[in-house]
């Protein structure tokens, strides 16, 4: 892992979510890439963005904040001096964060949740959800605004026996379990007696990629998938739950129920999206 980014919009989540990237980081040795996007309504007089009285004043506002911060961080951290930076973008901010991260070479992208514009919560729960998740083509780890970091140790992994073909998108996942000496359990929920697929051929196959890796398989046969996951991931006192929501499978039910009962998960400990790309 080379380079992380993290979206700042300054509120106390963000603040939160940005922990976590430092310590990952500290982990990876990983760069740290914080960003903050504004959308601005431009006058069509000005041609050039930069121009726009209101958007010079602003990036101005945000820079001075910037410089402040990243001094603070680096008399806590000494150790990243030379590899925290930070960027300011003007436009859509969805679109700006993904730009920056595929700019960057990104191999994560750490967000928090309701962020003070509301733009994460927007990210994370309102139409731009599927958008973000769908669309890019690195990790993203979503931290719940009260998660405490306390490492890796025990990762539940969501999924379908075929999500985990796809050696490639595993890879951070992989990385991750490796740096901080996890356990992985990969579960999938079902609500019907036909599993699909090879399950014996596929756990073979994954073993043989997991070798140096602790990790267990469980299929669970219950209509009641976000319940059904809250449990398991606090029967193992997990520390990270991992879906690939892009892929078609029982996790389309995480992301298409109600709000109220995605946060009854997700609040209890970070969320990493994994792209099938």
């Amino acid at each position: 892992m080379k380079q992380i980014v993290v979206p700042v919009d300054f509120s106390s989540c963000a603040e939160n979510a940005l922990k976590f990237a430092l310590e990952i980081a500290r982990e990876t040795g990983a760069e740290l890439t914080m960003v903050h996007a504004q959308f601005l309504e431009v006058n069509a007089s000005y041609a050039n963005l930069g121009a726009n009285p209101d958007a010079r004043e602003i990036r101005g506002i945000i820079i001075e904040r910037f410089d402040r911060l990243r001094k603070e961080l680096l008399e806590k951290n000494v150790d990243f001096e030379g590899r925290l930076n930070y960027e300011v973008r003007l436009g859509p901010i969805t679109q700006e964060i993904l730009d920056t991260a595929d700019e960057l070479k990104a191999d994560l992208v750490v967000m928090g949740t309701h962020g003070s514009t509301g733009f994460l919560d927007k990210i994370l729960f309102g139409s731009n959800t599927s958008e973000v998740i769908e669309q890019s083509k690195v990790p993203i780890m979503v931290i719940p605004e009260k998660a405490n970091y306390e490492g890796f140790k025990q990762i539940v992994f969501a999924a379908d026996y075929h999500d985990l073909q796809h050696e490639n998108s595993l890879k951070i996942l992989l990385e991750m379990a490796r740096i901080w000496d996890s356990e992985v359990n990969f579960v999938s929920v079902k609500d019907g007696s036909d599993y699909g697929g090879d399950r014996a051929t596929e756990e073979v196959n994954f073993d043989q990629l997991l070798a140096d890796i602790p990790h267990h398989f469980k299929v669970i046969k219950d209509k009641q998938v976000i319940h059904v996951l809250e449990n398991y991931a606090r029967k193992k006192h997990a520390q990270l739950l991992v879906t690939m929501p892009q892929k078609h499978s029982f996790l389309a039910g995480l992301f298409h129920t109600s709000v109220s009962k995605e946060l009854a998960l997700r609040a209890r400990m970070p969320l990493l999206c994994l792209p099938d790309k």
